[in-house]
């Protein structure tokens, strides 16, 4: 009973989020089709960058828009009580949470950016949503560029002030006093690309 309930829940969220979708980036659910049967088997079920991620589409961003309230509130910092709340606030946007949601949604964000950009590339006549385009494209640059600055700021974390407050999520509970585990999130993001890529592999897309 009460995973049919959650099941019913969930379904009733995404089922609202195609309202947003449809008004703020013109996105309709049915004019999409899954790019294979594999993907539509794992819950991927449209070629749209924006459908496929749903909530973890809005969540994510979400942070990024987070951050820039953050440095709204920066400019106003010599309010005492906005300065206060900047204070509080400012060592988990920079960049716990966003560092974290890279993390969380690596597997998500890849599957979805990559379809879009493989339509994109081998049936450049179609007609594609720009913005899932345009959100697919910064999505994925991001992963790509992920695993490269994790790697850095491993390396250079002593040099760096403050880095357990703001960058400490890439190494939490880890030993770094050894090499192989301190560059642990930088194996484990790039062994899920090479996932995603072996994934593309073995999919044969629907035409």
């Amino acid at each position: 009973m009460l995973l049919i309930l959650i099941l019913h829940t969930l379904n009733f969220e995404l089922a609202i989020l195609d309202v947003p979708n449809r008004v703020l980036f013109g996105v309709e659910k049915e004019k999409n089709q899954a790019y294979s049967l594999l993907f539509d088997e794992i819950g991927y079920e449209s070629k749209d960058f924006i459908q496929n991620l749903s909530l973890d589409f809005y969540l994510f961003f979400g942070y990024f828009g987070i951050a820039l309230f953050c440095l709204i509130l920066k400019k106003m910092s010599h309010l005492k009580l906005i300065g206060f709340v900047y204070t509080l606030i400012k060592p988990k946007v920079y960049f716990a949470y966003i560092l974290r949601a890279v993390l969380e949604v690596y597997l998500a964000f890849g599957f979805a950016g990559y379809i879009q950009i493989y339509q994109w590339l081998h049936h450049s006549e179609a007609n594609f949503n720009p913005f899932s385009m345009f959100f697919a494209c910064l999505g994925t640059l991001i992963l790509l560029l992920f695993p490269l600055f994790n790697l850095l700021m491993v390396i250079y974390r002593h040099r760096i002030a403050h880095f357990t407050v703001y960058f400490g999520v890439l190494t939490e509970r880890i030993d770094t006093k050894r090499l192989m585990p301190s560059v642990f999130n930088v194996l484990f993001v790039i062994r899920r690309q090479l996932f995603i890529l072996v994934v593309f592999y073995v999919s044969d897309p629907v035409l």
